[in-house]
């Protein structure tokens, strides 16, 4: 298993993406990930076995870009 400081440096396209790492890269509690994907639009998760799911890389850096774009107007 790859160090979590190696997987931030790793860009998100083209992987799955854990959890910890999302929460890790946007300073958030792994909840309130669950949270947001519930009720604000956030990608939805892939289910990768019966404990076990991920993100597509592309979806969330698409909703990161998203979120700089608002900041912006």
């Amino acid at each position: 298993m790859q160090s979590l400081q190696t997987l931030l440096n790793t860009p998100l396209e083209g992987r799955l993406v854990r959890a910890r790492e999302i929460s890790y890269r946007l300073g958030i509690s792994v909840p309130t990930l669950y949270h947001w994907e519930k009720i604000d639009g956030f990608p939805k998760r892939v289910r990768l076995g019966p404990n076990s799911v991920a993100w597509k890389g592309e979806e969330i850096k698409r909703w990161i870009d998203g979120l700089a774009h608002e900041d912006v107007e």
